[in-house]
């Protein structure tokens, strides 16, 4: 595989796993804000910010590297006024992802 494929490839994972991922973090936020448990939610952003790198996204992956480092010190505080931006953030870089390898299948 080249390059493009192999990007194309990440993209494609980044995509179809962005639904499972991303209602893990809702879950562990929802855990987090009720019982003052954060471990899941850093876990959960820490991925994300992994992922978003491989692919590129890096305003992603460094918003939610500050999501993660949030979680870390307990700040619910950044974590509630950040969390739906990163989120919605998420939801673009995927569905332009989509629009990418859909883009892809038509050359």
């Amino acid at each position: 595989a080249d390059d493009r494929e192999l990007y194309m490839e990440m993209i494609g994972m980044f995509v179809s796993g962005r639904d499972e991922e991303k209602g893990k973090i809702e879950a562990a936020l929802h855990e987090g804000e009720a019982g003052g448990q954060w471990k899941l939610y850093v876990t959960g952003v820490h991925a994300l910010k992994s992922t978003a790198l491989t692919i590129g996204a890096k305003v992603l992956s460094e918003q939610a590297r500050q999501l993660e480092s949030a979680g870390k010190q307990g700040d619910t505080a950044f974590i509630q006024a950040h969390h739906t931006a990163v989120m919605q953030l998420y939801d673009q870089v995927a569905e332009a992802g989509n629009m990418i390898i859909e883009n892809e299948k038509q050359e």
